[in-house]
C-alpha cells in the first residue's frame, strides 16, 4: 500500500466518522454544549465503527461482504439526517475547522513517519524485540525507539477476530500478553477495513509455536504481514490522533484564537 493510498483511506475514514457519528449525535443527543459537540459526534463515530467490527467478527458470513454491507447501510439513513441539518453540520465543521484540520494532518504525517528507511539494528535482542524477522512491526518498534512489540496487541487481536482464531485455546496472544491487557475498541475499530483489504480466510489448524526466553509461546508473528499491519496503522494512527481533538477542545473552551489554537494543537 502506497503512502497516497494510505492518506486517503485515514481521510475516508475520518469523513466516515463523522458522517455516522453526526447522524447518531444528532438523533439521540441534540442538546449538546457546544464546546463538546465535535469531540461528541467523532466519539459516537468511532464507536459506531467499533460496532460494525464487532458485528463482522460475530456474524458467521464472508467477512469481506458483512463489511461491504455494514459499512455502507448506516449512511442511506445519516444522509437523511444530514440533508436535514446540513445547515447545523456546516456550522459544526466550520467551528471545529482547525481540530479538524490538525486531526487530518496528524494522521496524514504519522503514516508518512512509518514510510521512513529504517536502518536494522546489528541484533535485536530479546526483552526489546519478541519478534525476529524484519518485518514493519519490527522497524515500528525501532522507529519508536525500541518501544515494546505489545503496543502491536491490537493489531494481532484484530487478527484473531477476522481469522476466527480462538482466544481460549490460542494464548496467549503475545509471550506474556493476553487480550485482556488492552482494550479491544482498537481491535473492533480496525476489523472492517481490514477485512475489507487483507486476507479473511478462518485459521483452522493449531498456530505454529515458537520458543522465546526458554518457553514455548503460540507464534503469532506471521499474522502480522507488512500489509496487514499497515492497514491496521491506517485505522490506529486515526484513532490515536483523536488526542489532539480533545486538546483543541480545551483550547477552544479557552476561548483561544484559531491560529494559535491550530499551531499549539499541531504542535
Amino acid at each position: 500500500m502506497s503512502h497516497t493510498v494510505a492518506s486517503l483511506l485515514a481521510v475516508s475514514l475520518i469523513l466516515w466518522i463523522i458522517v455516522i457519528g453526526f447522524a447518531i449525535s444528532r438523533s439521540l443527543l441534540p442538546a449538546i454544549p457546544a464546546e463538546a459537540r465535535f469531540l461528541v459526534i467523532v466519539a459516537a463515530g468511532i464507536a459506531a465503527q467499533a460496532l460494525v467490527g464487532f458485528l463482522v467478527a460475530l456474524i458467521p458470513w464472508d467477512r469481506k461482504t458483512m463489511s461491504i454491507f455494514l459499512l455502507a447501510l448506516p449512511l442511506l439513513p445519516s444522509t437523511l439526517v444530514i440533508r436535514r441539518f446540513r445547515d447545523v453540520l456546516l456550522r459544526e465543521l466550520t467551528d471545529s475547522r482547525v481540530a479538524l484540520a490538525v486531526w487530518v494532518l496528524t494522521s496524514v504525517l504519522a503514516l508518512s513517519v512509518t514510510y521512513q528507511h529504517v536502518r536494522k539494528p546489528g541484533k535485536l535482542q530479546d526483552g526489546l524485540y519478541v519478534f525476529k524477522t524484519w518485518s514493519l512491526p519490527v522497524k515500528i518498534q525501532t522507529i519508536a525507539l525500541s518501544y515494546p512489540i505489545d503496543n502491536a496487541l491490537p493489531a494481532i487481536v484484530s487478527e484473531y477476530l477476522i481469522r476466527g482464531i480462538p482466544f481460549r485455546s490460542e494464548h496467549p496472544v503475545l509471550p506474556g500478553q493476553e487480550v485482556s491487557n488492552r482494550p479491544i475498541l482498537m481491535s473492533l475499530a480496525t476489523v472492517p477495513l481490514r477485512s475489507l483489504l487483507g486476507p479473511t480466510e478462518t485459521y483452522i489448524s493449531p498456530l505454529p509455536r515458537f520458543t522465546y526466553v526458554g518457553t514455548d509461546w503460540p507464534n503469532t508473528e506471521f499474522l502480522l504481514t507488512d500489509e496487514t499491519f499497515r492497514q491496521f496503522l491506517v485505522v490506529a494512527i486515526v484513532l490515536n490522533a483523536t488526542i489532539a481533538l480533545a486538546f483543541a477542545g480545551l483550547l477552544r473552551a479557552f476561548q483561544v484564537k484559531a491560529s494559535l489554537l491550530f499551531l499549539l494543537t499541531f504542535v
